[in-house]
C-alpha cells in the first residue's frame, strides 16, 4: 500500500510540474493511518494564507523540483508549505501535527477565546529552596510574590478598564523531575493572586527537566488552537537543565550522569563509568541541549514566530552554566535572555517589563482606539545596561540637538531650559527599558562632546517616547504632558502649604508630594522616520528608589500595609494627637487636589518613590477632569473625567490627614453628585 500511495504522489507531482496555470495548486493533509501514509487531497491553499506563511512563517531552502526548479519549504502555524520558486504558489502542504484529530477534540470552544495568553514556566527543582534571596525565606517565595506584585497587581489595577483591553489569561507551568501544568488559562482576576501567594509556600525538590516542560507547553499552546492573538513565554530558571542525569550513553548504554552511591576523594558523588565517560557525558548533554532547541524552534512553527515571544530568565548564581536557557531565548525572533543574579529588584523589574508589554499588548489589540505600534526603534526591552547598547547622539553644534525647553510654571508658557554645565548634546538609548500605555521609556543622559568622544554631564535621565506611530509627529501629545505634569506640580505645593500649617515644616518634610520636572528636547533624526525628521524626546530625572504606585486612574488603591520597609515603619503625629501611616498622604492628596480645585479636577494615577528627606517624587500622573468643563479636558486616554472621580470616590476612606485638612467625604457610591462643586475649609 505503501509503494502504490509513494507511486501516485509522483505522478501528480510530475502532473502538475507540467501544468503552466498560475491557479494550479496542490495540497496534501497529513492524517493519521495505520501506516502513517500521506492521503492527498487536490484543493488551493487559500492566498491570504499562503501570503501570511510567506511573510512571517520561518523559510528555508527545499529539495528542488525534477526539473531543476527551486522550491522552498515553509512553517508558519502548524504548517508546512512547499512552494515555487516565486513563493506565491503552494506546491503541496500538511499539518505539523502528528494527531490532527485529538487536537481538535481538545481545542478550545469559541466562547472560550482570548487575546493574549501569558505562561510562565517556573522552575521547581530542590536548589529553589534555598534561602538566598534577601527579604526571602527562598526563591520560590521571590519569584511569586515578585509576580503578584510586579506582574499581576498591574494587571489588577486594569480591571476598570477591561471593556477597552483585549482579553488576558495565564497559565503555569512547574519544571522538576515531572513537569506540572499548575494553572491553565486563568483568567486576571483576583482568585489569580490567592493561587500564585499559596504557590509561594510550595516545596521544590528533585532536579529541574526542560524537556517534559516544553512537552507540556507545546500540548497547552497547540489546544489554544491559534485563538491567542499574542503568546507570551516566560521562562525562569536557577541554574542548568538536569535532563541528563538519567540518560545513558549511545555507545555503551551506560548511565554515565547516575551516582554509583560511593564518593570521589574529593567528596564530590562517584558516577558510573565507561570506556570514554567524559566523551559520553558531553555528548549526552549536547544532545538534549539540541533536543531542546528543536522544540523551542518547533513552538514557533506551531503557533506563530510573529505570534510567540519565547523569553528566558536566569534568577540563580552568577557562576552558573546559563547556555542552554541564553540559547532557548534567543532562538526565536521574538525572545530574549536575562541574567539576573539573585537580586529580588532585578526580577521585579523583569516582571515591571512583562507587565508592560502586556499592558501594551492588550491596549493595541482591545476594542478601544486603534493606533499603530511605533516600530521605528529597537522594541527588544533592555533589562539593565550592557557596555554594546547602542546610543541616538544629538549635538548642538552639527543642529542634529535644536532646543531644550519647559513648561514655566512661573510664567505658564514653555520656554528654553538650560544645559547641565559643560553639556552640548543629549544621548538616548536605543532599546527601551520599560513601556506603557501611552510611552516607552529610554536611558537618557546630556553629554559633553568633543571630536568622536562623549562623556556623560549630569544625572540620569529617562527619556519617554510615544508608543503609537501616530503620536510621534504631534508635538503636543508631550506638551500635553508637560501641562499636566506642572498642573499636578502647582496643586502639590498648595498642598504641601497646607500640609506645614498642619503638622509643622520639620514633620512635613516626609509628606511633601513633588512631581519630577520634565524637560522638551526637539531634535532633527533621518535615521527613524520621523515627520519631517523631527522628533521630540520628553524626558524627567531617573527616580532613585523602591518604585510603588499608590493608586490609579480606576479607583484601585495599593497600600504597603505590612510591607517590611522603612516608609510603612514610619508613622506621624497631627497636631490633633491623631496619627497616620505616609500610605494615608498619597490618597489624602487626590482627595484635596478635587477639593481645591472645586471638584473640576482631580490628580491620580499617583507612582513613584519616597525617602524620608524628600518626601514623595512621583512621575506620570493623570488628571480627571469634570465633564462639564471641556476646555479643561487634557484628551489623555487616562482622564476618564467624571466617571473616573466617582471611580476614587468609591474606594477612598477619608484618614485623619484628610479630616486634619478639612476635606469633607465622598457621599456614598450611587449619591456622588458631580455637577456641583465640592467646598473646602481655608
Amino acid at each position: 500500500m505503501m509503494m502504490a500511495t509513494a507511486s501516485k504522489l509522483v505522478a501528480i507531482d510530475e502532473e502538475f510540474e507540467s501544468d503552466d496555470s498560475d491557479t494550479a495548486t496542490l495540497t496534501y493533509a497529513l492524517e493519521r493511518t495505520a501506516i502513517s501514509s500521506f492521503q492527498q487531497t487536490r484543493h488551493r491553499v487559500p492566498k491570504a494564507e499562503l501570503a501570511e506563511a510567506v511573510a512571517r512563517g520561518r523559510c528555508e531552502p527545499s529539495r528542488p523540483s525534477r526539473s531543476g526548479r527551486k522550491r522552498f519549504k515553509v512553517t508558519h502555524k502548524g504548517m508546512v508549505y512547499i512552494v515555487d520558486e516565486t513563493k506565491r504558489h503552494a506546491i503541496k502542504s500538511w499539518s505539523l501535527l502528528a494527531d490532527v484529530a485529538a487536537i481538535e477534540d481538545a481545542a478550545l470552544a469559541p466562547d472560550q477565546s482570548f487575546g493574549i495568553h501569558a505562561v510562565f514556566m517556573v522552575d521547581h527543582s530542590g536548589s529553589m529552596r534555598k534561602s538566598d534571596v534577601s527579604g526571602y525565606s527562598s526563591r520560590t517565595e521571590a519569584v511569586y510574590q515578585s509576580l503578584i506584585n510586579e506582574f499581576l497587581e498591574p494587571q489588577l489595577a486594569l480591571l476598570g478598564e477591561s471593556d477597552l483591553l483585549a482579553k488576558a489569561v495565564v497559565s503555569l507551568v512547574t519544571m522538576s523531575s515531572e513537569s506540572e501544568i499548575l494553572l491553565k488559562r486563568h483568567p486576571l482576576t483576583e482568585s489569580l493572586r490567592d493561587e500564585l501567594d499559596s504557590l509561594s509556600q510550595s516545596r521544590a525538590c528533585y532536579h529541574g527537566h526542560y524537556l517534559p516542560a516544553l512537552d507540556l507547553l507545546e500540548q497547552l499552546l497547540v489546544a489554544d488552537g491559534h485563538q491567542a492573538s499574542r503568546v507570551m513565554v516566560f521562562w525562569l530558571s536557577d541554574g542548568q537543565e538536569s535532563d541528563h542525569i538519567k540518560e545513558v550513553c549511545a555507545l555503551h548504554e551506560v548511565p554515565v550522569w547516575t551516582s554509583t552511591g560511593n564518593c570521589t576523594r574529593l567528596g564530590r558523588p562517584a558516577l558510573h563509568a565507561c570506556a570514554s565517560a567524559r566523551m559520553c557525558r558531553q555528548a549526552i548533554r549536547n544532545d538534549i541541549r539540541k533536543r531542546c532547541l528543536a522544540k523551542v524552534q518547533r513552538l514557533g512553527d506551531l503557533v506563530g514566530r510573529d505570534t510567540l515571544s519565547f523569553s528566558t530568565v536566569a534568577f540563580g548564581p552568577a557562576d552558573e552554566d546559563y547556555a542552554l536557557l541564553k540559547a532557548m531565548g534567543n532562538k526565536l525572533p521574538k525572545g530574549g535572555f536575562q541574567k539576573l543574579g539573585l537580586e529580588a529588584h532585578k526580577l521585579g523589574l523583569a516582571f515591571t517589563s512583562l507587565t508592560s508589554t502586556l499592558t501594551t499588548m492588550r491596549t493595541e489589540l482591545g476594542p478601544g482606539v486603534k493606533l499603530t505600534p511605533n516600530k521605528m526603534k529597537q522594541k527588544q526591552a533592555a533589562a539593565e545596561s550592557t557596555d554594546d547598547i547602542d546610543w541616538d547622539i544629538y549635538l548642538l553644534h552639527d543642529r542634529t540637538l535644536r532646543r531644550k525647553y519647559t513648561y514655566s510654571r512661573t510664567h505658564w508658557r514653555f520656554e528654553n531650559a538650560p544645559f547641565e554645565s559643560g553639556a552640548n548634546g543629549v544621548a538616548m538609548q536605543t532599546s527601551y527599558f520599560a513601556a506603557g500605555a501611552e510611552r516607552l521609556a529610554f536611558a537618557c543622559k546630556e553629554v559633553r562632546a568633543s571630536g568622536f568622544t562623549a562623556e556623560t554631564v549630569g544625572m540620569p535621565l529617562v527619556a519617554k517616547e510615544a508608543c503609537h506611530k501616530e503620536q510621534l509627529a504631534d508635538v503636543k501629545f508631550h506638551h500635553r504632558m508637560a501641562e499636566m505634569q506642572a498642573r499636578a506640580h502647582e496643586l502639590a505645593d498648595r498642598f504641601n502649604d497646607r500640609v506645614k500649617h498642619l503638622v509643622g515644616v520639620e514633620e512635613a518634610a516626609a509628606m511633601t508630594i513633588n512631581f519630577a520636572p520634565c524637560v522638551i528636547y526637539e531634535v532633527y533624526d533621518d535615521k527613524y522616520d520621523y515627520h519631517n525628521n523631527i522628533a521630540w524626546i520628553f524626558a524627567e530625572p531617573h527616580l532613585e528608589g523602591r518604585f510603588h504606585k499608590w493608586n490609579n486612574n480606576a479607583g484601585k488603591i495599593y497600600p504597603r500595609q505590612g510591607k517590611a520597609d522603612e516608609m510603612t515603619a514610619v508613622r506621624l503625629d497631627l497636631k490633633n494627637d491623631e496619627r497616620i501611616t505616609l500610605d494615608d498622604v498619597p490618597q489624602a492628596f487626590s482627595h484635596f487636589t478635587h477639593s481645591v480645585t472645586g471638584g473640576r479636577e482631580l490628580v491620580c494615577d499617583l507612582q513613584g518613590v519616597w525617602n524620608a528627606e524628600d518626601g514623595f517624587e512621583l512621575t506620570d500622573p493623570a488628571i480627571h477632569h469634570d465633564d462639564n468643563d471641556r476646555r479643561s479636558r487634557s484628551m489623555h486616554r487616562t482622564d476618564r473625567g467624571s466617571a473616573g472621580v466617582a471611580k476614587f470616590a468609591e474606594t477612598h476612606k477619608c484618614s485623619s490627614l484628610c479630616r486634619s485638612l478639612g476635606l469633607e467625604a465622598f457621599p456614598q457610591p450611587g449619591l456622588l453628585d458631580l455637577s456641583s462643586p465640592v467646598t473646602t475649609t481655608t
